[in-house]
């Protein structure tokens, strides 16, 4: 009888025929290991992300080849530092969120709030059987923050880096911030690709249900009895079947009639009949 084929996440997934390694690149990996390594990209892209969104340099605008001794311009996405060391309101350094920096803004937010969401996901499979939907949600999940990673750096259209200025070059360059999106990105889609390549887990890597029990969407555990518990009272059940009396079979009684007829010719007829006697 062949194994069950385990659920697939992606399409184009091949596993081993007891379906407890994937094929990745040109070689069977362990599926457990496939887990690992998807969560870890989860947990660097979230840190990436909300490290981008948070820093004061996302962006920079470097000044014109005559002030080489002006320091560069630097905006996050939230702050900025301008030419200073601390981060500082939009508003005191004169800047204004336009349309590009509140696009950077929502993606940020976007890509660190459900980048949140995935890694708890994947920090309870560690412990919780996943059905194999859940999987593939959030493999979409983990393409689709990809690019909302990328379109964070629509924040280096903004007007304060592309209007005139004696100072400054025209538009910004990537700081900080804007490299760690990048970064995050990579991140990102890696996790994806290794969701995509592995099956659904069949049990989790530390069953906390026993076995895959019914809390954890799987087959109900049994329950087990300790030895003496077994020994003592199905025995004892058997006994008690055993020492109930049979009652013996009540025997019919009969009675015995024999005829004897002499015919003409002298000869003789015996018939015998046994009749049953009301009780």
């Amino acid at each position: 009888m062949s194994a069950k084929e385990p659920a697939k996440i992606g399409c184009c997934v091949k596993t081993s025929e007891d379906g407890m390694s994937a094929q990745y690149c040109c070689c069977m990996v362990p599926v457990m290991w496939l887990q690992i390594s998807a969560g870890i990209n989860v947990l660097l892209a979230w840190i990436f992300a909300v490290s981008a969104a948070g820093v004061c340099d996302f962006m920079a605008r470097v000044p014109d080849d005559d002030y080489d001794g002006v320091d560069p311009f630097l905006v996050g996405l939230f702050e900025g530092k301008g030419t200073g060391d601390d981060c500082e309101s939009f508003d005191d350094l004169d800047i204004d969120a336009d349309g590009a920096i509140k696009a950077g803004q929502a993606f940020a937010v976007i890509t660190s709030l459900f980048g949140g969401f995935i890694l708890i996901g994947m920090i309870v499979s560690i412990f919780i059987r996943f059905p194999p939907i859940l999987w593939r949600i959030m493999m979409i999940a983990v393409f689709v923050l990809a690019p909302f990673q990328l379109f964070t750096l629509s924040a280096l259209g903004a007007e304060d880096c592309t209007d005139e200025s004696y100072i400054y070059k025209e538009g910004c360059i990537p700081a900080a911030g804007a490299s760690l999106s990048i970064v995050a990105f990579w991140c990102w889609l890696s996790a994806g690709i290794l969701l995509c390549r592995m099956p659904a887990p069949e049990k989790p890597l530390f069953d906390c249900c026993n076995n895959g029990a019914q809390c954890c969407g799987g087959q109900p555990g049994q329950q087990q009895y300790p030895s003496s518990v077994v020994n003592t009272a199905y025995p004892a059940a058997a006994a008690t079947t055993a020492m109930v009396p049979v009652a013996p079979q009540a025997q019919k009684r009969t009675k015995t009639i024999t005829e004897e007829k002499i015919h003409p010719d002298g000869s003789r007829t015996i018939t015998t009949t046994i009749v049953e006697l009301d009780e």
